[in-house]
């Protein structure tokens, strides 16, 4: 599972909303949350564009707890 899977859609949402006026910032933050399984791998920069534009103080807020993502996979395994 990598972080594009774990961010709140409301956080997503408003990076998304970047996607025009900066589309090299919205790129780089979009790949690295394809390509890493944990915020602390996040390069630096990448993890404060991810706080100032996704409106959170700190970067782990900007993603669901393990708790959450739990019940989310029962959820999606009780849908099926």
């Amino acid at each position: 599972m990598t972080l594009i899977d774990r961010i709140n859609p409301e956080v997503l949402e408003k990076i998304e909303s970047i996607s025009k006026e900066y589309p090299y910032t919205y790129e780089d933050i979009i790949n690295q949350l394809k390509t890493k399984g944990s915020w602390g791998r996040l390069e630096y920069i990448v993890a404060k564009d991810i706080e100032l534009y996704g409106e959170v103080e700190w970067i782990g807020d900007a993603f669901r707890t393990y708790d959450e993502m739990k019940t989310i996979k029962k959820d999606l395994a009780n849908a099926e």
